[in-house]
């Protein structure tokens, strides 16, 4: 939680600090691989524990698209929201705090251009 101040504001975070972004993950080909090589006899393929807990996280090796070393511009979309500590889930202790919105608010509603502002 950031207390924000009038005019400009910079705000630092690392991805390691908040509760969904996980470990880079094995790709889809990798895990093809992994199970089609445990079904000819060869190594075991093992489903960690943490696996079903996971599956809303995003793995922090795709959290900024790869460049070059040319550069590449990119777009951010940020979110600012207000914080209402009443509004925390019971029993959730993470960093940040979960509140009661949907799962990719305000990206599962309908956004007109107006609601953007185009900063920089």
């Amino acid at each position: 939680i950031v207390k924000l101040k009038n005019g400009q504001n910079t705000i630092k975070r690392n991805s390691q600090q908040s509760s969904i972004f996980v470990d880079e993950q094995c790709g889809l080909r990798s895990l093809i691989g992994q199970v089609h090589e445990a079904q000819r006899g060869g190594q075991p393929f093992y489903i960690s524990e943490g696996h079903n807990t996971q599956q809303a996280s995003f793995p922090q090796n795709l959290l900024l698209p790869r460049g070059s070393s040319e550069g590449q511009p990119i777009v951010m979309l940020v979110t600012v929201n207000s914080y209402d500590p009443s509004e925390q889930k019971l029993g959730q202790n993470v960093n940040p705090p979960n509140d009661d919105r949907p799962q990719g608010f305000p990206l599962d509603r309908r956004i007109n251009d107006w609601n953007f502002k185009q900063i920089g």
